[in-house]
Order: C-alpha cells, then structure tokens, then sequence
C-alpha cells in the first residue's frame, strides 16, 4: 500500500524548474501511473477504443523496467479477448456492473501478466467503467482487499459507481 504522502511527492511538479535527478523506482511507476490514468480520461472522453498495445503499453510504463519475461501468444489473446469486451460495453447499468465485476476478478484471479496485474486490472476496470458511462472509483485497500465473487465485486462496484455519482452531483 502506498501513503499518499508518497503519491504528492512522486507527482509533484519540479522545484525552481528542475526535477530531482533521480527518482526511486516507486515514485517512477506513481508518476506512471498518473499519467496512465490521464491518459484514460483523455481516451474515454475522446471515445477511443482500447487497444491490446495500448495496454501492454500501461504495463511496461507501471514496471518502470521491472518487467522481465515476455507475454507469450496465450496472454495475448486472453488480453485481446479483454480489450474486445471493454471495447463493446454493456450500456445498461445492472448488466455494465455485473460484466465489469466479472472482467475485474477473473484479471485478479487469473493475472494476464507475471507482475503488477492488480494495478493493470483496475486500470482496465477504469476503461471498462468508463466505456460504459459511469465515474471512475476507488477501492479502499482494507474494505476491498478481497472478493468472494464476481457477483459481490459487482455489487462492490455498484456501491462505489453510486457514491462516486451522489459526490457528483452533490458538486
């Protein structure tokens, strides 16, 4: 688990216009990642589909040079078989739940890539989400630790996708 005392100091911006010279390989893959979620929003907001590059893009940058053994020709088409389904959203709610529940733990359960699949996987839950319409969420590491279920990690994320909503509104 990260401190988001680490998060701000990875993603700060540089001092008197210089950044440090070097950075530890965490706040390497916290910027990563930052960036990676920016990216996201940008593609959602275009309405751009998904891509498998694209995503094994995400996971060389989230490693920052970790990533030591290739994706053999199984992963791929399991990641391929994943980028087709996000890139065919369910667009009604219940259904767009369930479905992303499903996508999330079977990532979880069964890792399209050796290392860092947790942070893959809810970036493609956030693509996912957002191909269908609905915010982004966040976990709360202690509460969400595990799901019993692709049923209970639908219902999990309807609760968040609901309260993420109200916030919204509530702007």
């Amino acid at each position: 688990m990260v401190e988001i005392a680490e998060v701000a100091d990875a993603v700060a911006p540089a001092v008197n216009g210089r950044p440090p010279l070097l950075r530890s390989r965490q706040a390497q893959r916290l910027r990563n990642h930052a960036a990676i979620l920016h990216h996201v929003e940008t593609d959602l907001r275009r309405a751009q589909p998904l891509t498998p590059d694209g995503v094994l893009r995400w996971y060389t940058a989230v490693s920052a040079g970790l990533s030591t053994t290739d994706i053999d020709g199984v992963a791929i088409a399991r990641l391929t078989e994943v980028v087709r389904r996000i890139n065919s959203p369910q667009l009604r709610v219940k259904p767009a739940l369930i479905e992303a529940g499903q996508a999330y733990v079977r990532l979880l359960a069964d890792p399209l890539v050796p290392s860092f699949n947790g942070i893959l996987a809810r970036l493609l839950l956030r693509y996912h989400l957002g191909r269908c319409g609905l915010p982004a969420i966040v976990f709360d590491p202690i509460v969400d630790a595990r799901f019993g279920s692709a049923e209970a990690a639908g219902r999990r994320i309807g609760e968040l996708v609901e309260a993420a909503l109200d916030a919204a509104m509530a702007k």
